[in-house]
């Protein structure tokens, strides 16, 4: 397995692949302004390489 992207921001691990929904619905609420304009500072990893990994 390869090291997680370098950057400032949270990042984001897909590992779970069986609902291509679920994960586009959250990129969707993550990449939408709340009511305030807040964006959340996050980094998306959609990489196969990661699946089935755990913290």
């Amino acid at each position: 397995m390869s090291q997680f992207p370098c950057t400032l921001e949270a990042l984001v691990v897909r590992t779970d692949f069986s609902a291509d929904g679920a994960w586009e619905a959250l990129r969707a609420a993550l990449f939408s302004p709340s009511e305030d304009g807040f964006l959340a500072n996050v980094a998306l990893v959609d990489d196969r390489q990661y699946e089935g990994t755990v913290a």
